[in-house]
């Protein structure tokens, strides 16, 4: 079957990467996949068609893209699929597509409701939604709940798809050689401990609560370094608060990496902090690692996903105290490490099986398996 997914944009983050894995699960079981990003392609557009997925983008102009509709409108005409993704609600994608793969529509959302607009758009949303598409596919099950909340006529459309996590063999996760690279590259001392982070440098993702947590830790005279990998508008004002915090050379920021394997090779730890998040793919990817993970996070679905799993502990607010608590623990003990490590890469195995949500996405679009 032809798949036609539309992507609202092809930058680094956890949605774009967790569908470039769903896509190449979804060819896998047989499916050929194009790909049109909504904005001009952007960082991870690479990612794409070196998998060998062709992707192309367009500008994205005026209030919601409507300035795009019918140059969106001709893209598609020149498509021929059966069965069609758009990745993240758009109305104006979502009338652009007319007729194209009636019956076989998925809406796919990665995205958390609280505090991005009110209730109302919500349910105008959803409901303009259930008209255009066969199935809604929700990435936490808190998200899924809520709509159900929001637009109770959705029953019978939604369904659970969470992020994909691609199944990393033993050898790679071990490989001593990527550790001492990722050191050398990141000047980190090869026997130092390192806790560690990626994502957007935004006021969400509350870089403040780690570097704050970092400071503590080396006030209790645990001696930890810190990598940060990714970037954002946030970044000078981050470093500043590192160097009033007397973290001077102290903290590794590598700005967006490309392959992601040697970072999280290269930690101890990895410390996520946020406000808001459907998941959270770095926390995931490092737990499919065997990685142990500490995270706070006030409104999100990780919680869930981590299950009761020793390698993963999530708190509910940004209590500090307990972070650094739990943070001391693990770095003090190599064994416990590698011990709650193997728990949390067992359980990204049983709830991050990319087939398994691969599998389920052809169900919703009712392609047959």
């Amino acid at each position: 079957m032809k798949l036609l997914c539309i992507i609202q944009c092809t930058n680094l983050g956890g949605m774009e990467q967790s569908t470039l894995t769903l896509l190449k699960e979804l060819r896998d079981l047989g499916h050929e996949c194009t790909v049109i990003s909504l904005n001009e392609l952007g960082p991870g557009a690479v990612r794409y068609s070196d998998a060998g997925f062709p992707v192309e983008g367009m500008a994205y102009r005026g209030p919601g893209g409507v300035g795009s509709f019918r140059a969106l409108r001709r893209r598609l005409r020149g498509h021929v699929a059966d069965g069609l993704i758009l990745v993240g609600h758009n109305v104006m994608a979502s009338q652009a597509i007319g007729n194209l793969c009636q019956g076989h529509r998925l809406l796919a959302l990665h995205f958390h409701h609280r505090d991005t607009m009110p209730r109302w758009k919500w349910k105008l949303i959803y409901r303009q939604a259930c008209r255009r598409f066969d199935a809604l596919s929700f990435a936490a099950e808190f998200m899924l709940d809520e709509a159900r909340q929001i637009y109770p006529p959705l029953h019978g459309k939604e369904c659970f798809v969470s992020f994909p996590i691609p199944i990393v063999d033993e050898d790679t996760m071990r490989c001593r050689d990527s550790r001492r690279m990722f050191r050398e590259r990141a000047n980190l001392p090869e026997d130092a401990l390192v806790i560690g982070n990626a994502g957007w440098l935004i006021a969400r993702k509350r870089w403040d609560v780690f570097l704050d947590c970092l400071a503590e830790l080396r006030r209790t005279g645990v001696h930890v370094y810190a990598a940060i990998a990714g970037d954002g508008p946030l970044r000078e004002q981050l470093q500043k608060r590192a160097h009033d915090l007397g973290l001077q050379g102290v903290v590794r920021w590598l700005g967006w990496q490309n392959d992601m394997e040697p970072f999280y090779a290269g930690i101890d730890a990895l410390l996520f902090n946020s406000d808001a998040d459907a998941v959270g793919l770095t926390p995931a990817e490092a737990m499919m690692r065997g990685v142990p993970v500490v995270a706070s996070v006030v409104y999100g679905g990780l919680s869930t996903l981590a299950g009761d799993c020793r390698g993963a502990l999530v708190l509910p607010d940004h209590d500090t105290s307990a972070i650094v608590r739990r943070l001391a623990e693990l770095l003090s003990d190599r064994e416990l490490r590698l011990q709650v490590g193997k728990e949390a890469r067992q359980r990204m195995i049983e709830v991050g099986d990319p087939r398994l949500h691969a599998e389920r996405v052809v169900k919703a679009l009712r392609l047959g398996s």
